[in-house]
């Protein structure tokens, strides 16, 4: 098995893990909301009560934002290594015509 064999499948793997992380955010947010809205129907508004919800929900955003963080890095490692396999004349183009891609987005609004 060849070395870019081997980073295809722990890519998999881990794309398959990073889509089962932000299933897992979004399930906590959602049983936060819903236990936050069952404490606050039976009227139970004591902030003890609502602790639990907040907690979920936060753990919920806090693994979704991790998640996107992993989301960009690898983005960026991937970018960087096709950038990386051009040449020096090839790479500057890339970056001139992304460069300007980007600018025109904003000077056009």
């Amino acid at each position: 098995m060849t070395n870019k064999e081997q980073n295809e499948i722990v890519s998999r793997g881990s794309s398959q893990l990073l889509a089962d992380s932000e299933t897992f955010g979004w399930l906590l947010i959602g049983g936060g909301l819903a236990s936050a809205l069952v404490i606050v129907t039976r009227d139970r508004r004591w902030l003890y009560a609502l602790l639990l919800p907040f907690i979920l929900i936060a753990a919920g955003i806090s693994l979704l934002l991790r998640q996107r963080q992993t989301n960009i890095e690898q983005a960026q490692a991937s970018i960087l290594n096709e950038l990386d396999a051009l040449g020096p004349v090839a790479r500057a183009q890339v970056l001139k015509n992304i460069t300007e891609k980007e600018i025109g987005k904003y000077i056009s609004e």
